[in-house]
């Protein structure tokens, strides 16, 4: 039985792989495709494959072809060809009203945490989990517990995917008591969180579980993101933050600076907020899939040691 808060897929069912960001790398897309392709029927945008600059097609033709799979009711669930840029730059213009009479999986991540923001701001459900390029590159084990997650597959869910399955996480800022939540875990990419503040698309986080990741960012740059969700006061509101991959967000070799690992521990230790290393989720070697805005639960170990409880 299916706990999930949309309309469980299924092998064979249609999906919809939409691109309203970046243009693909078509070696690494089109071996994730094959993956797809191999369990569902797939129906892909129109500018999939285009080209125009740093987008998948021009503001227009991705608006357009985003929302004709949005409205597909004969999808039963879509997932983003790529993260990169330009997702928020569709978001005054795309419909979210299928969604509310038919919810559906909708999956992706990193540039993708813009449509999971506007999502959450709907009060609606959506996965952060990998996109079609990512897929070929993934561990077998999470990329089963994307296709089990979506699929409302409870008992195929491998290992730390399970629900009550714990995911152990390293203690940067310890909470005062030993449990936290159960609360809703939101958030995702760090860079688009942080561009959306002030904007109707990202809704208080207040109570909830922060998830930030990121990628190739300076320290220095990282800061200035935490600052900035600092000063709107979104941080200090929230139960705690659980930090997924920073890949590639290190000084060079030998350049005496903070490493993105300080700028954590500091920005957490200034404002007085719970936090915690470790999840397997972002841009690296993994990207363990969930159920944005799911409830959470995080027991504390000891004082270097927690876990999380989906």
């Amino acid at each position: 039985m299916s706990t999930l808060p949309f309309g469980a897929l299924r092998p064979g069912d249609k999906i919809g792989v939409f691109a309203p960001s970046g243009p693909v790398e078509p070696e690494r897309y089109g071996a994730g495709l094959a993956l797809l392709r191999a369990r569902y029927r797939v129906v892909e945008a129109a500018n999939v494959l285009a080209r125009d600059g740093f987008f998948a097609g021009d503001d227009a033709r991705r608006i357009a072809e985003t929302q004709k799979l949005f409205d597909d009711t004969s999808l039963r669930a879509l997932i983003a060809a790529r993260g990169g840029y330009g997702a928020m730059r569709l978001l005054p213009a795309l419909s979210l009203t299928r969604f509310q009479r038919d919810p559906i999986p909708v999956a992706g991540f990193s540039d993708i945490t813009a449509l999971h923001l506007a999502f959450r701001a709907r009060a609606l459900a959506s996965i952060h989990g990998p996109v079609v390029t990512q897929l070929a590159s993934l561990p077998a084990a999470d990329r089963e517990a994307f296709f089990a997650l979506m699929e409302g597959r409870e008992d195929a869910l491998p290992g730390s995917a399970r629900s009550g399955t714990a995911i152990a996480l390293q203690v940067l800022r310890a909470p005062r008591a030993s449990t936290l939540g159960p609360a809703p875990m939101i958030g995702g990419n760090l860079s688009l969180v942080s561009a959306l503040v002030g904007t109707s698309y990202l809704s208080s986080p207040k109570g909830c579980v922060l998830f930030l990741e990121d990628v190739g960012e300076k320290p220095y740059r990282l800061d200035r993101m935490l600052v900035q969700l600092q000063l709107a006061g979104l941080l200090k509101s929230v139960l705690a933050i659980v930090f997924g991959d920073f890949s590639d967000c290190d000084p060079p070799r030998g350049e005496q600076a903070p490493t993105w690992r300080d700028v954590l521990a500091e920005t957490c230790a200034r404002i007085g907020v719970p936090a915690f290393l470790g999840f397997p989720g972002g841009h690296g070697e993994r990207n363990l899939a969930f159920v944005h805005g799911a409830p959470v639960t995080i027991t504390l170990q000891d004082r270097h040691l927690a876990h999380l409880h989906r």
